[in-house]
Parts: structure tokens; C-alpha cells; sequence
């Protein structure tokens, strides 16, 4: 459907019927005429002038073939100006076409993802059957996220590690357990975090569950562990730090 602009750009082309547009689309800018309160009375006024002027130029005395001249001339920059205008519409229409090819082409090459059972296996072996702190290390800083493993910590229970979202910061977490009971780390950054508030109140007890705050030992990062189930699971070999005591 013929919105206002591209009728008044057709409207000039349109008085009187000329050749330079094609029936469908002066049948579709005559309906749009027809019904749009804006532009049908502007193209009315505008046809009533041209009438007006061709009676007016019509009674004066004119040399001989100036009014072919007058009009030849005027049919060629008409039809100029339509080309001019046609192309600058099928650019668009082209760019898009082409975009549409290329998509559509991208889509029919690509094909399913083949699933690498052997990488998966090894990187979860590698996380559950490494003990040590360096990888956990290794898998953060390559998360964008440098940190200090817990040292003393038991590896030997830790079974999976990952990076959430605590209070709108990037937080790595680590999850060791049994079986039967879970020690849930948080690493925190003492630049994010206010952990020398924290650590004023070392010990947070609560339904089910018991919070440490413990620190590292550059006091660049803290470590809140939150202890699950019963009996609690003992990872670090403070005794003043144990879920028991």
C-alpha cells in the first residue's frame, strides 16, 4: 500500500498521465489519492493550477515549435528524474536481497556441532581428579577472573568449580563434597567485597547450614565457606575454623 511520501514523489510524474509510470502504479496512486484526506486535496489544487496554466499559456502567441521544444524537453527531464528516483529505491531492495541470499546460504552450509565426548570427559576428569589449586586457578584466569585458590584446602573432595553471580559480581564458586555432605567456596575480591568487615564476624550460623569467613594470606581475597548437611564436611585443618567447633 502507497504511503503519503511516495505518492507526492509520484504525484509530479502523475499530471497528466504520463508514460513514465507504469499502470500499477498510477492505479495505485490514484487509490491512495482517493482516499488519503492529505495528499487528494493537494493533488486536486495542483491539477486545478495546471489547468489554469495550460489555458493560460495556451492563449498566447507562441513561435513556432517552441511549444515542442518546451515539451520535449520537459518529457526528458521527467523521465530522468524517474529513473533517478527508481534506482535509488532498488539499491536498497538489491542490498537486501543479497543480505537475504547470504543468510539463507550460511544457514543451508552450517551444519550440527559433532559433540566431542573426549574433550568433555577429560575436562571434567581433569576437574575432579586433579587435586590441587593451580588448575582451579588456570580455569578462572581464563574466565577473566585472577585468584588465589584456598591452599589448605582438601582437593581431594572438590568436585566442581564455576563462576556466578553474587550481588552483581563475577564470583568463582567451588563445590566439594562426599556424598553426603557439601562445602560450598566463594572467592571473593577484597576489592569488591568488604572483607575485613566480614571477617569482624568470622562464624554465621543459621538453619542447616554454617558460614566461615576465612582470608588469604596476601589479604587480596576472602573466602566464604558455607558448610551443608550433617556432619558438616571439613576441608581446612584450622581447628578454630571447623563447622564443629
Amino acid at each position: 500500500m502507497m504511503d503519503c511520501r511516495t505518492a507526492r514523489q509520484l504525484l509530479d510524474f502523475a499530471r497528466p498521465r504520463r508514460p513514465e509510470l507504469e499502470a500499477a502504479e498510477l492505479e495505485e496512486l490514484e487509490a491512495h489519492l482517493a482516499d488519503c484526506p492529505d495528499c487528494g486535496p493537494l493533488a486536486q489544487v495542483e491539477r486545478q493550477m495546471d489547468s489554469r496554466l495550460g489555458q493560460a499559456m495556451r492563449a498566447v502567441a507562441v513561435p513556432e515549435n517552441l511549444r515542442g521544444r518546451l515539451l520535449a524537453r520537459l518529457e526528458s527531464q521527467r523521465a530522468s528524474q524517474v529513473r533517478k528516483w527508481r534506482r535509488r529505491l532498488a539499491i536498497p531492495a538489491a542490498a537486501a536481497v543479497l543480505l537475504l541470499s547470504a543468510w539463507i546460504g550460511w544457514k543451508w552450509l552450517e551444519k550440527p556441532l559433532a559433540i566431542d565426548v573426549e574433550q568433555v570427559a577429560d575436562a571434567d576428569q581433569g576437574k575432579i581428579f586433579n587435586p590441587r589449586p593451580e588448575p582451579v586457578e588456570d580455569f578462572f584466569r581464563a574466565e577473566g577472573i585472577p585468584i588465589i585458590a584456598p591452599p589448605d584446602a582438601n582437593y581431594l573432595f572438590l568436585r566442581e568449580y564455576y563462576v556466578v553471580s553474587l550481588q552483581g559480581k563475577r564470583v568463582p564458586k567451588l563445590l566439594f563434597t562426599d556424598g553426603k555432605s557439601n562445602t560450598l567456596v566463594y572467592i571473593l575480591s577484597a576489592k569488591d567485597f568488604d572483607v575485613a568487615a566480614a571477617l569482624r564476624t568470622p562464624v554465621t550460623v543459621g538453619s542447616g547450614w554454617r558460614a566461615v569467613m576465612r582470608q588469604d594470606t596476601s589479604g587480596k581475597y576472602g573466602y566464604l565457606v558455607i558448610y551443608l548437611g550433617d556432619p558438616p564436611l571439613k576441608i581446612f585443618p584450622d581447628k578454630d575454623e571447623q563447622p564443629g567447633t
